[in-house]
């Protein structure tokens, strides 16, 4: 009798098992597994300049424009994970700005809120100018400072980028004007590609969770309808929310745009409501995005447009259930699991 309840109870615990591990790892998936060839970034064949310089770069986007010219790693501040509208620098960090030669920076306040005034002097390089930025709609016509979602603006800040370390290193300036013209033969291949996509895409709407990507969309054609995001740092009210699915809804948008940098649970609370679709795109260097569950690690600039590209192309459906639940629903299970395992040892010994 006690062998035929110790294997109904392992009987037992193993249905749990199976039926908890099913509903984790399978009904959240919602992603196509077929593959999609992605390129690897071109062979620049860019020429290390064994530059004596010390250059620290602001985010990954500054930074692979300065490795592309100088052949050389550089230290980033913001990496490609981080949130650079509330990231705050570590004391090595901060270390690595004193000490360096030069630094470049995209310079907008709000991109860099964690910059301090006192830091610029002379070798502070600022990338972005004001003549770039443009009233956006989505963010009631405040000045988007995501310029470098353009490859045009791109082309500019190489070419200052050049000149500045030609300037403070000329017996490398030769090594620093081939690498940056082979980087310029990038970035005309990659706004080839951007032009050569907008037929796709062009008039297509959508809603964004933050407004990174408006100068890309504007050269595809993309309409963008609204933002989720109200606001640095502020979420969307369940009036906002309710405002977004309308608009959706009137206007026939089946599309919705996010980032890995930024939360998405509100995101996929509108996707499963208007039956949307969603492609999650990048506007920094150093993380993975993915392509029809294939993932993907943008480490190039010119790697970051050509992948959101393809995700703008193969967009999925939002996760069945949310993050948030699926933590919930993970822990909830280990606590039933392990309280079982501890009744029928219990049990067991008792017997």
């Amino acid at each position: 009798m006690f062998r035929i309840k110790r294997v109904s109870k392992c009987r037992i615990l193993g249905t749990i098992l199976v039926i908890w591990l099913t509903i984790v790892f399978i009904f959240p998936t919602s992603y196509s597994v077929n593959a999609i060839d992605i390129k690897n970034p071109e062979e620049l064949n860019i020429k290390p300049s064994g530059t004596s310089l010390n250059i620290v770069a602001s985010s990954t986007i500054v930074q692979d424009i300065i490795q592309s010219i100088i052949g050389e790693a550089v230290p980033v501040i913001v990496d490609g994970t981080e949130d650079p509208h509330s990231y705050e620098p570590t004391s090595s960090e901060m270390i690595s700005l004193a000490e360096a030669d030069i630094i470049f920076r995209m310079g907008p306040k709000g991109l860099e809120p964690w910059w301090k005034t006192e830091w610029e002097d002379s070798k502070v390089v600022k990338l972005v100018k004001s003549y770039m930025m443009k009233p956006d709609p989505v963010m009631d016509n405040i000045k988007n400072p995501h310029v470098w979602m353009d490859p045009t603006n791109i082309k500019t800040f190489t070419t200052e980028v050049k000149n500045t370390l030609c300037a403070a290193d000329p017996s490398n300036a030769a090594t620093f004007s081939a690498n940056a013209e082979k980087y310029m033969a990038t970035l005309d291949s990659v706004l080839s590609d951007i032009n050569k996509r907008k037929k796709d895409l062009e008039g297509t709407k959508v809603v964004v969770n933050h407004p990174a990507f408006f100068y890309l969309f504007q050269k595809l054609g993309i309409e963008r309808l609204a933002a989720v995001e109200q606001g640095e740092g502020k979420e969307p009210s369940a009036e906002d929310i309710a405002q977004i699915i309308d608009v959706m809804t009137e206007e026939n948008c089946q599309l919705m745009i996010t980032n890995p940098q930024h939360e998405t649970e509100n995101v996929y609370e509108i996707a499963r409501t208007t039956g949307s679709k969603i492609s999650t795109l990048t506007p920094l260097l150093n993380v993975n995005l993915y392509i029809n569950g294939v993932p993907v690690e943008i480490t190039s600039y010119e790697q970051m447009i050509r992948t959101n590209l393809l995700a703008l192309l193969n967009p999925s459906d939002p996760p069945i259930i949310s993050t948030t639940f699926l933590t919930t629903f993970v822990i909830i299970g280990i606590a039933t699991i392990a309280l079982v395992v501890v009744f029928t040892i219990i049990r067991t010994r008792k017997s």
